[in-house]
């Protein structure tokens, strides 16, 4: 959020135009066996670099199961599939933080998808309004 925001720049816009990165290896080059055997600087993406957030939301993450977590990233272990899933829970004081805050998660609810290692579509969620409550 802070990021939209220091992008908006005060502006009274909804949205915010972000730049639109090419991120696909250039075709062709002809230095090098074909993707994945071989790639050079000319055909390479360019680099992306992550800044570190300016403001945190949380500091520790806790499950109040380890079965929460062992079930969702159990389907990735078996398929190697990509999977979507929106955490809920509350928040709580972290004690071993200053002014620390921890998000306590109870249960993890995964829309409806079709998932492949690559990709995910989101299908129709017939819970939708029952989850946004």
């Amino acid at each position: 959020y802070s990021h939209l925001k220091k992008k908006r720049g005060g502006s009274n816009g909804r949205f915010v135009q972000m730049e639109d990165m090419d991120c696909k290896i250039k075709p062709g080059c002809v230095k090098h066996p074909p993707w994945p055997e071989g790639i050079c600087t000319q055909c390479q993406p360019p680099a992306v670099t992550l800044n570190q957030q300016e403001y945190r939301h949380c500091d520790f993450i806790e499950f109040e199961s380890a079965s929460i977590v062992e079930k969702f990233i159990g389907y990735w272990r078996e398929t190697g599939h990509q999977r979507v899933g929106f955490l809920y829970g509350r928040y709580d004081v972290e004690t071993h933080v200053p002014l620390g805050i921890k998000s306590i998660v109870s249960f993890i609810y995964e829309p409806p998808q079709n998932t492949d290692p690559k990709s995910i579509e989101f299908l129709e969620d017939p819970y939708q309004s029952v989850v946004d409550e």
